[in-house]
């Protein structure tokens, strides 16, 4: 196992306008800010939702999509830098309103 003191630097708060890309905004946000690597938690509601996932069993990716509103009980996720750019990987549970 390898580990690594870090000092956190700076935190933000962040709230998101009703009917904003959670993914495209927050990928904005990092690009402006020059954020390269960070974790992040969140709640909230979404709507017109669309989640991907792993199938194991298949070996392939999927989605689901969820048009209606949805609460985000739970959001957990990281920023990582993927082709010199943001990328954000995200958890989320939802649940219907």
């Amino acid at each position: 196992m390898r580990a690594k003191e870090i000092t956190v630097q700076k935190k933000y708060v962040l709230r998101l306008e009703r009917d904003e890309d959670v993914l495209a905004s927050l990928t904005e946000f990092c690009t402006k800010e020059g954020i390269t690597s960070a974790s992040f938690t969140a709640i909230g509601a979404v709507k017109d939702a669309k989640i991907g996932y792993y199938d194991l069993s298949k070996k392939e990716y999927g989605s689901i999509e969820y048009p209606e509103e949805r609460e985000v009980a739970s959001m957990i996720g990281n920023v990582a830098l993927v082709d010199n750019k943001p990328f954000i990987h995200a958890h989320c549970v939802l649940s219907g309103i």
